[in-house]
């Protein structure tokens, strides 16, 4: 039996049951770091991207800032971030989670610059009114 996980074969008759929990948590861990990054802009991918495509662009990214070439401390950690991606947007079930994560976070971005708007033209009225009765109140 072999799955596939990011860029690699993982024969499962291989390993004790024991290293395919850890290859599990090590996934959900790479989801976790970076369910906060837009990983289609990270690799400059369209969402819609085939693996063959996003593979490519991990590749290419991967080159310029491998800590071999590049041991500043920014691209190390801008590897770390694209092996974590890769390894999310090649497993399905992973990428669908992230989708799913990133669509609701848009939403409620979007939600909230509307509040926003809405509160500060609420508040422009409240100045007004404030200012129309401290005006009359210096009348009388």
């Amino acid at each position: 039996l072999t799955v596939y996980v990011a860029h690699s074969k993982i024969h499962l008759v291989s390993y004790p049951i024991i290293q395919l929990f850890q290859i599990f948590c090590e996934l959900k861990m790479s989801l976790e770091r970076v369910k906060h990054l837009d990983l289609y802009k990270l690799f400059s991918i369209d969402r819609n991207a085939d693996e063959k495509s996003i593979k490519r662009s991990y590749r290419k990214l991967s080159r310029s800032c491998h800590p071999d070439k590049h041991p500043d401390k920014d691209t190390v950690e801008l590897f770390h971030q694209l092996s974590d991606a890769i390894e999310v947007l090649t497993v399905k079930e992973y990428k669908k989670n992230y989708d799913q994560i990133w669509d609701a976070k848009q939403l409620k971005k979007e939600k909230d610059e509307k509040l926003d708007k809405n509160r500060k033209k609420f508040k422009e009225k409240l100045k007004q009114t404030e200012a129309l009765h401290n005006d009359k109140e210096l009348d009388a």
